[in-house]
């Protein structure tokens, strides 16, 4: 199962290594929030979550639903 990002880059569960939130300052005062995924290779992705949506959150569970062995 690959899940596909909208900015075109799809991630195949099986081979992430790693996951975490990251945050930083902006010019807006809301800062940003962005998920992680680290994948076997080395290649690193960085999905926006705010402020804008990049389908970030919905990325983290569909990762987390196939390392549990569930269906998306």
């Amino acid at each position: 199962m690959m899940i596909s990002t909208d900015f075109g880059v799809h991630i195949n569960p099986q081979f992430v290594a790693a996951m975490e939130w990251v945050t930083g300052p902006t010019p807006k005062p809301s800062g940003y929030k962005a998920l992680r995924v680290t994948m076997c290779t080395g290649a690193v992705f960085h999905i926006e979550a705010a402020p804008t949506n990049f389908g970030a959150d919905q990325i983290e569970v569909a990762i987390l639903k196939a390392h549990a062995g569930g269906v998306q």
